[in-house]
């Protein structure tokens, strides 16, 4: 059963890599894409979650 999960991962996560692929190869902006993800990255990574009274 953990297998089978792990492999549907993996198929999910290259099938978005081809889309991502296409989408870009299209566009021809790649560079600007992954600079893109590299500070939503950076963002998510350091952003600190307000406390709550």
């Amino acid at each position: 059963m953990k297998s089978n999960k792990h492999l549907i991962a993996l198929a999910l996560s290259i099938g978005f890599l081809l889309a991502v692929s296409v989408i870009n190869a299209s566009s021809g902006d790649y560079g600007e894409y992954l600079d893109f993800m590299r500070l939503e990255e950076q963002k998510n990574r350091t952003f600190v979650y307000p406390a709550v009274d």
